[in-house]
């Protein structure tokens, strides 16, 4: 991934006001269709989607450490 050269791409987002995540007919349809409670785990669901495809270009997720447990795997750095 040329625009990443390095290993480790950290992502922020920890403090992601979700007030528009309530009122969007797409983020609370992928809430339903993935079985998730609530914009908190949708925003769960995308860092570990993310950290997926990172993986996947041999690439490793780093966060921040106030990041709840459960966004990422054990493998990230958080």
């Amino acid at each position: 991934m040329p625009l990443f050269p390095s290993p480790i791409v950290h992502i922020g987002g920890d403090e992601c006001d979700k007030t528009s995540w309530k009122a969007c007919p797409k983020c609370q349809a992928r809430i339903k269709a993935e079985g998730l409670k609530n914009e908190e785990e949708l925003q769960s669901y995308f860092i570990r989607r993310m950290e997926k495809f990172l993986n996947s270009k041999g690439k490793r997720l780093d966060g921040l450490e106030r990041d709840p447990p459960g966004r990422a795997s054990p493998r990230t750095r958080c």
